[in-house]
């Protein structure tokens, strides 16, 4: 965990944020554990009045800043205070993005306190943001220039993930190494197999677990040789899916799983809370290598894990510009669980969890399938899940489960998702050979039948 109540510097050109776990917590207040000394969750117990946050912030000029909860409690009110200010709010929702004022700060250091007036019931605190209040309309101005377009998505109707990784397992004997599973995968088969599903876009994992990606990236070869192939499998699948009409999204992960080895990919890719330059360099020389490389054949960016790159205060919109690099209309989401977004510089929700698909507040009735307000407002509405068991299919010698959703409950959720506007991606389990299970592939072609008849 990073160190508590630090002094933080306070950024003039963006959004400060202050974690939840990094203030000075007071009373029963209890900071859910860092994962792989990357991984920020927010802070529980907040169960009496005299339970508070408190942050050290330092500017070196005076201004107004406005501020932003993502909080989340029922029949709460807190109050947040600064100097002589006091702001307070309601909290009667289950992870919101709050808006509650301006304060001021001086010239040098401060102290932001804050406390419940009321706790309610469930309340729990993941960051508190301050935004320079004349940047606010600039910000605004910069979020909707990069803005993509997600019409297309909605059009698709629904699209299927796969964790393609190099921990996905054959259905009889022992797993090939990655870059010869990636050298022998069937690309034309796994096109028609996913034409078959009536699925209008893959989300395709590059890199989880273990750091690997299937095309020879330079950026990333820099930093640690051998987690790259020859064969360009990325290009074969833009290609070969490509011919059914049918889109790439890369699903992508910064590759945590192993951040205790002295020299694995985490050290070298220069991870450091306290320093997060040549992480946050690193990041966007790969991404942004990878986008050129694919241009318009690279549809969109599905990143997981926002809980690493938030709590870094790492710059978004450099973030998503290094991701649309190439191809200006490619939509991208940071994964925020069931957090509110963390940046409006992307353009879906990722609605990580079955759950997802029966979202309406704040989703209009015509079927737009964009938030209007709310913990999400101004993304599209969209949900991934899992329809089996895992992710990833990385159980050896064991076949892929059954379905674990009724086909009936399955076909009418989807149905009644699709007609709000959400953008349902049903993560199937693969084996290594780029197979599927085939109770799942009926109930896909189920859905494909449904789609064609009444959504």
């Amino acid at each position: 965990m990073e160190e508590r109540n630090k002094v933080i510097k306070v950024k003039h050109n963006r959004s400060t944020v202050l974690m939840g776990d990094g203030a000075e917590l007071k009373g029963s207040l209890r900071a859910l554990p860092v994962e792989h000394g990357a991984k920020h969750f927010h802070v529980t117990q907040w169960k009496s009045i005299d339970d508070s946050f408190t942050w050290k912030v330092e500017t070196d000029k005076s201004g107004e800043y406005l501020i932003t909860l993502l909080i989340s409690g029922f029949e709460s009110e807190v109050e947040l205070k600064c100097g002589d200010i006091k702001l307070t709010t309601q909290v009667n929702y289950r992870w919101d993005r709050r808006d509650i004022g301006s304060i001021y700060l001086k010239e040098g250091l401060n102290l932001i306190t804050l406390k419940a007036l009321q706790v309610g019931r469930d309340l729990e605190l993941y960051s508190v943001e301050l935004l320079p209040i004349d940047i606010k309309p600039i910000i605004e101005k910069r979020v909707m220039e990069l803005r993509s377009n997600t019409q297309w998505m909605r059009d698709a109707k629904y699209g299927i993930q796969f964790h393609w990784t190099s921990l996905s397992q054959p259905r009889y004997g022992v797993k090939k190494p990655y870059a010869e599973a990636v050298q022998d995968f069937n690309v034309e088969a796994f096109a028609s197999m996913v034409y078959e599903t009536g699925a209008g876009y893959v989300t395709f994992t590059t890199s989880h677990a273990e750091y690997y990606f299937p095309a020879p990236i330079q950026a990333i070869d820099r930093i640690m040789p051998g987690r790259t192939t020859q064969r360009d499998l990325i290009q074969e699948l833009i290609e070969a899916l490509g011919a059914y009409n049918i889109r790439l999204i890369l699903y992508y992960n910064p590759g945590h799983e192993h951040w205790q080895e002295p020299d694995g990919w985490w050290k070298r890719i220069g991870f450091d809370p306290e320093n997060p330059t040549i992480f946050f360099e690193h990041w966007c020389a790969i991404i942004e290598e990878i986008g050129k490389r694919y241009r318009s054949g690279l549809a969109g960016w599905f990143f997981d894990d926002g809980c690493v790159y938030y709590p870094l205060n790492l710059d978004f919109e450099r973030m998503t510009l290094a991701a649309k690099a190439g191809n200006p209309n490619r939509v991208i989401c940071y994964n925020s669980w069931i957090w509110p977004r963390f940046t409006d510089f992307q353009d879906y929700f990722c609605g990580e969890g079955y759950n997802w698909l029966y979202i309406k507040d704040y989703l209009p009735q015509d079927g737009s399938g964009i938030f209007t307000g709310g913990p999400q407002k101004g993304l599209q509405a969209h949900a991934n899940f899992i329809l089996e068991s895992r992710w990833c299919h990385d159980l050896p010698n064991t076949p892929i489960p059954p379905p674990q959703i009724p086909k009936e409950k399955f076909l009418e959720d989807i149905r009644a998702a699709v007609s709000r506007g959400i953008v349902p991606s049903v993560n199937l389990e693969i084996y290594q050979d780029g197979t599927i299970s085939p109770l799942s592939m009926e109930y896909m072609k189920a859905l494909k039948e449904l789609v064609k008849n009444s959504i």
